[in-house]
């Protein structure tokens, strides 16, 4: 007889393993086989021979599944987040046994409660940018956001939560130019979650609006409006041929943004300062090019209750010869 010891939970972080564990009451060849289970279609097998017991961590097979996603769109939106549900079914000579359904999502730790983020719930944003919102709830959870910008112009959102992970999509193109503040209250099942208050500040010339994927899993933005250098950087590959001459043979190119926070609360500075930590990072124009966070380390300068932090970014890599 076989029996499921340990199964993972919805959501389980995919970097921190999904293990499930197994027994049988005799030694015995388990045949696992793991199940996109939406498709039933099969993702990966595993045999293991003669054990009482196995432990089989399905994240190596399943991860290239899950996509890290963000949007540009120009509409406020409720969206389903990238996630999947997945089982696996155990066999032997005379047994059969198939797990729970779990769900995973590109959460890189548990989720938190309804709004997953690193980010303060009291933003900044200027006319024109957008803003993702993750949320984790119970499955076939009712998702209604409403999306007030002074003065007077109200959004109205609601969406069924299929799998529990969702993303609010926070547009501000078709907002009023006088606008100052944003809103946005989150209800679950007709209950107030949570409030995020984004205050409209100008935006200036040389800003720029990076996001990055948090090592939580979220995808994170803001923009940072002081461009203290922007330089251009060249790495050539030199050899010599068979003259003796120096030839290059390979050169790359990419451009080096300098940015920096201005003077921000210290909570703030800190959040900025996980992005040295990103896997994904972008900076965000008309499109999303992808950049590196340079530093491995960053300080964050204090004055008295506001900080401020520096970033460089490399992006625009290219090949030139």
């Amino acid at each position: 007889m076989l029996t499921f010891i340990q199964q993972p939970k919805d959501f389980t972080p995919i970097t921190q393993g999904v293990l499930f564990t197994i027994e049988s009451d005799i030694k015995s060849d388990m045949f696992i086989e793991i199940f996109d289970t939406q498709s039933h279609s099969l993702i990966g097998s595993k045999v293991v021979k003669g054990r009482k017991s196995a432990v089989i961590d399905i994240a190596p097979y399943v991860a290239a599944l899950i996509t890290p996603t963000t949007s540009q769109s120009t509409t406020c939106s409720i969206d389903q987040a990238p996630a999947k549900m997945f089982h696996i079914e155990v066999s032997t000579a005379d047994s059969f046994i198939e797990s729970r359904i779990v769900t995973l999502s590109d959460n890189s730790e548990y989720p938190q409660q309804t709004v997953h983020t690193t980010m303060p719930l009291e933003r900044t944003i200027s006319l024109g940018e957008c803003d993702d919102i993750r949320l984790y709830t119970d499955k076939q959870c009712t998702i209604a956001a409403q999306i007030v910008a002074s003065p007077g112009q109200v959004i109205s959102l609601e969406s069924v939560s299929q799998s529990g992970a969702a993303n609010i999509h926070l547009a501000t193109d078709s907002f009023s130019s006088n606008t100052e503040m944003i809103y946005i209250d989150i209800y679950c099942n007709d209950t107030l979650e949570k409030t995020l208050r984004y205050k409209v500040v100008p935006k200036f010339k040389n800003a720029v609006r990076v996001a990055w994927r948090s090592p939580i899993g979220s995808i994170e933005r803001f923009t940072f409006p002081i461009l203290k250098r922007k330089s251009y950087t060249v790495d050539k590959s030199i050899a010599r041929n068979s003259n003796s001459e120096s030839q290059i043979i390979s050169c790359h190119g990419a451009t080096l943004l300098i940015v920096q926070s201005g003077s921000v609360k210290q909570s703030l500075a800190e959040a900025l300062a996980q992005a040295i930590l990103a896997t994904n990072v972008w900076i965000e124009t008309d499109t999303l090019s992808k950049a590196v966070v340079t530093d491995n380390e960053v300080t964050t300068h204090a004055f008295k209750s506001l900080a401020s932090i520096t970033l460089t970014l490399k992006c625009n890599e290219k090949e030139i010869v």
